[in-house]
């Protein structure tokens, strides 16, 4: 009898699990992490970072604030902006002239799209018009994890409207977003499956965030994003950003 009231209780747990909803799983990792409440508490954001680049460790910087971004390295002294949006204009570092460059309209407002999304588009998907799915269940890195496919505002490519489809992957026993796929739509790199591996939650902001992240595609290697520090709330002018 006690054989068949475990195996009754095992069959009920894994029907629970398949009976959840997109909407339900999304919801536990918003939970997970410190509540919806809290994530948008926070508007700003400065995170330092280190990327091993052949064996030599290059600082970047992330920088956020509403309908603002900017990613930027040092080297010997100089900043290379590597993307930056000041709500208006797109721009990054020429590499060759060493001086600020505006990118194109397509890519400032694919990034606007992007920047819709913050604090987290897991707390703002609803409100964009986001539909998820869940799809079949997958193992990242050894995890078993349900799969949310989010389907968002179309972006623009060669000057044509093209599907923005993503692809979360949280694990099931610790609710954490361990991965994000897409598959490229840029022409440059048409295709290509692109994975974001997240690890090393720590708290930061009253919440928890991943201090470790990985770009990687169709499986490879990848580079390794290592944060040393993450602060929100911080003040930053609007100078940071502006073109």
């Amino acid at each position: 009898m006690k054989k068949i009231t475990t195996l009754l209780f095992a069959l009920f747990t894994v029907a629970q699990g398949f009976s959840q909803t997109a909407e339900e799983i999304i919801a536990g990792y918003v939970k997970a992490v410190g509540g919806e409440e809290a994530i948008r508490k926070n508007t700003t954001w400065k995170m330092t970072a280190k990327v091993d680049m052949g064996g030599m460790e290059l600082p970047v910087f992330f920088l956020k604030a509403p309908n603002k971004m900017k990613v930027y390295a040092t080297f010997q002294g100089m900043n290379f902006v590597q993307q930056a949006y000041d709500g208006t204009t797109a721009w990054k570092t020429n590499q060759m002239t060493m001086k600020a460059e505006k990118s194109t309209t397509e890519e400032a407002d694919n990034l606007a799209i992007d920047l819709l999304e913050e604090p987290d588009v897991m707390v703002t998907y609803k409100a964009l018009g986001y539909t998820v799915e869940k799809v079949a269940d997958e193992k990242v890195d050894g995890a078993d994890c349900y799969a949310i496919k989010m389907t968002k505002k179309q972006k623009m490519s060669e000057g044509k409207p093209v599907d923005n489809i993503v692809t979360y992957f949280i694990d099931k026993s610790t609710s954490a977003l361990v991965m994000s796929r897409t598959v490229s739509q840029d022409a440059a790199s048409k295709g290509v499956v692109i994975e974001t591996l997240l690890s090393d939650y720590q708290e930061a902001g009253g919440i928890f965030v991943p201090f470790s992240m990985t770009v990687r595609t169709a499986g490879a290697p990848g580079q390794t994003i290592k944060f040393e520090k993450i602060e929100a709330n911080v003040s930053i002018s609007d100078s940071e950003f502006a073109f």
